[in-house]
């Protein structure tokens, strides 16, 4: 599978975010990196607005079920990962890009980061 995350839109880096950020908070429209998969495998951007994270999505599409989600449908290490990871304001860009591309990659995602 292929991801596209666009820099413009990505929120990252700046405490704590989720798969989109509502219109009416700080970052309106801006998504963390699984906000980007949400919608590449199917989830509409009402679906997933205001949303934290993977395990608190109404009905996850069987990819982020079997790839983010614990048989308890909670997050699993590696979603944890990936969103630590996206949300650290310790690391840079450069350093953010490089990880989350190896960890996408683990779970047969290609990304590609634009802008």
């Amino acid at each position: 599978m292929k991801l596209v995350i666009d820099r413009r839109k990505w929120k990252r880096g700046v405490g704590e975010s989720g798969l989109l950020m509502p219109k009416d908070s700080e970052y309106p429209g801006q998504m963390c990196c699984l906000g980007f998969l949400a919608r590449e495998t199917g989830h509409s951007r009402k679906s997933i607005s205001g949303v934290a994270t993977p395990e608190d999505l109404c009905k996850p599409k069987k990819f982020i079920s079997e790839h983010l989600l614990k048989a308890n449908a909670h997050n699993n290490r590696r979603c944890i990962k990936l969103m630590s990871v996206n949300d650290s304001e310790q690391i840079s860009d450069t350093k953010r890009e490089s990880t989350l591309t190896k960890l996408f990659k683990k779970i047969g995602v290609n990304v590609k980061f634009t802008h």
